[in-house]
């Protein structure tokens, strides 16, 4: 998920006020691509070790190209990022990342952009439910795309990356932000609920796959009264980490980076608060030892991406797209090599 100005995140809120009461049958679906397309199946992981293992990437979508591009990850961050490919369209779309294939949630149209660093492959996936805002990938491949402006927190669901979308939803989310999924492939939605609930549902996972009517709210610390900012589960630890903005972007106690333990308690969790100005957006590094997390400046008017240790939260570098934050920076990121979920 890409961060947004506190005016265009007011706006949010009030949108998601509107939709109370709304039910799931209510949603305005939007028109999916015309032909639909499997996406391209996962490369073995030794052919992508040959290729990045030696210096771990950061991967972003470009604010100045609208393609990919890379920064070798090191403790002082880079301003001089690599294109990665050619002009793709991808807009503010989040990523994640499979081997050498990235996984963008394209917004125009609404679909996955499946992208192989390595051969320039590309293929897609329609999302028939909704303008994708988020996505997650399960252990198996699954992929997960959380909707924007769909009631009852809709996720499109693509069992083990390809075939036709099932819509899943839950009663307690009136406005979703962002997806995640665990090793037992539970399903966790970050967003906006009835009343005053601000926070974490969790979908479960069955025998025969997610269970939307078993839908639950998770007794997380209180997120009421702050931006929801991103979710993502470490997959060495199955924690839950969810990151949100208790200052509404206003400077102050932004950036707070909260993880839970199973079975997902307050009482159990530790928070500590990464800085930043209006952050949004969260990925782990392949072997969960660094945290990365969107951020803007002051105005708005530029996005880069900061590290940190995880879990600690000690601030590292800063990657951007230029040595004076020149231009509109990067959007959605995730790291390769990477280990599923993320």
């Amino acid at each position: 998920m890409r961060p947004v100005s506190p005016s265009v995140r007011l706006a949010t809120l009030l949108i998601a006020g509107a939709f109370a009461g709304a039910s799931a049958a209510g949603a305005t679906a939007i028109s999916a691509t015309p032909a639909h397309q499997t996406i391209a199946p996962m490369l073995a992981g030794d052919t992508f070790l040959k290729y990045a293992a030696a210096k771990p990437l950061l991967v972003a979508n470009s604010g100045q190209t609208n393609g990919l591009e890379d920064w070798p990850i090191n403790p002082k961050g880079s301003s001089h990022p690599r294109n990665l490919s050619a002009p793709l369209g991808l807009g503010n779309a989040a990523l994640v990342a499979n081997g050498e294939i990235v996984y963008a949630a394209m917004q125009n149209p609404p679909q996955i952009l499946a992208y192989n660093v390595k051969t320039k492959a590309q293929s897609t996936l329609a999302d028939p439910f909704g303008t994708p805002i988020d996505i997650a990938i399960g252990k198996d491949g699954s992929l997960y795309l959380m909707n924007f402006l769909s009631t009852g927190g809709n996720v499109a669901w693509y069992p083990k990356g390809s075939g036709a979308a099932q819509e899943l939803n839950c009663k307690y989310v009136r406005l979703g932000e962002s997806v995640a999924v665990d090793n037992e492939g539970d399903i966790f939605v970050q967003g906006y609920g009835f009343g005053r609930f601000t926070g974490v549902v969790e979908i479960p996972n069955g025998p025969s796959g997610p269970q939307p009517n078993a839908c639950k709210p998770l007794h997380l610390v209180s997120e009421n009264g702050t931006y929801t900012a991103g979710v993502v589960v470490d997959p060495k630890t199955d924690d839950l980490v969810t990151l949100d903005n208790p200052d509404l972007c206003a400077g102050g106690n932004e950036g707070r980076m909260t993880v839970y333990p199973k079975p997902y308690r307050a009482k159990t969790a530790h928070s500590v608060v990464l800085g930043g100005n209006c952050t949004g957006g969260i990925r782990l590094n392949a072997d969960s030892t660094l945290v990365f997390y969107l951020d803007e400046s002051v105005s708005g008017g530029f996005t880069y991406i900061d590290s940190s240790t995880f879990p600690q939260g000690q601030p590292l570098g800063i990657y951007s797209e230029g040595g004076s934050f020149g231009g509109p920076g990067p959007g959605g990121f995730t790291t390769i090599p990477n280990t599923l979920p993320n």
